[in-house]
């Protein structure tokens, strides 16, 4: 094999490695996240919070986002793929509700897309835990934001 093929060669391989090792850590990373918004309970500081995938199961979870700024902390559970998202809603409302979260929304789940809110009280004195679900035809996020306040019930 003459010196300018082996180069050829060096560098295919090395092409391959690199492409085989980022395929591998795409495969960990979706399966990790998968892991993560699979949980019985979404953790907030000292409060536990009932997930949505213990109230319906296991859902494909595509993206957890974390945020602190200030004195908010955000986490964002995006799930794809639900078959039947109306129904997976209503279950998971009415654990909230036997959780001592309130509604601050109407909710009106005939609505293609909709957004609907939740609050609680904190275990941390002056807090409180405001739970958004947003949702369409198909995928749905849940969105818990912490932080200082006071809770309004809607009527």
């Amino acid at each position: 094999m003459n010196k300018n093929k082996k180069i050829m060669l060096i560098i295919l391989l090395s092409i391959i490695i690199f492409i085989i090792t980022i395929l591998i850590f795409t495969f960990i990373n979706i399966k990790e996240v998968n892991k993560k918004g699979n949980v019985k309970f979404y953790t907030m500081g000292n409060d536990k919070i009932p997930s949505i995938t213990s109230v319906v199961g296991k859902r494909k979870t595509n993206n957890i986002s974390y945020d602190k700024s200030k004195n908010i902390t955000t986490k964002k559970y995006k799930y794809t793929n639900i078959k039947d998202v109306k129904s997976d809603i209503d279950n998971y409302i009415n654990e909230l509700k036997n959780n001592n979260f309130i509604n601050t929304t109407s909710i009106d789940l005939s609505k293609e897309n909709g957004l609907i809110s939740f609050a609680t009280l904190s275990s941390d004195k002056e807090y409180i835990i405001i739970l958004n679900i947003t949702y369409n035809t198909n995928s749905y996020i849940i969105e818990l934001k912490k932080g200082i306040g006071t809770l309004t019930e809607f009527n």
